[in-house]
């Protein structure tokens, strides 16, 4: 089912009339723990589907912080990539 709204999907979730619901983890997370009337019966699942990171925000006009932002998102993004690409140890 496509929703226009996020809180008609939500109401279908929470009324027992959709089995699945999918967005990124917070959101899940968000959407669970604020609207489930007993979270613990909503489970998150662990696999992912795609991965979009969330990034940071930075006020407009501070074009230095921007600058060091995007590069430490940069680094860190490069980071999980090359160590998911490592071998494991088979210790």
């Amino acid at each position: 089912m496509v929703f226009e709204k996020q809180e008609a999907s939500n109401g279908r979730l929470f009324s027992g009339r959709c089995q699945v619901h999918t967005t990124d983890a917070s959101g899940l997370a968000s959407i669970r723990n604020k609207e489930a009337k007993d979270p613990k019966e909503h489970v998150i699942l662990p696999e992912l589907i795609s991965k979009e990171p969330l990034g940071p925000s930075v006020r407009r006009g501070d074009d230095e912080f921007f600058t060091i932002a995007k590069w430490t998102l940069n680094a860190l993004l490069e980071a999980e990539e090359s160590a998911s690409r490592r071998p494991t140890s088979t210790r």
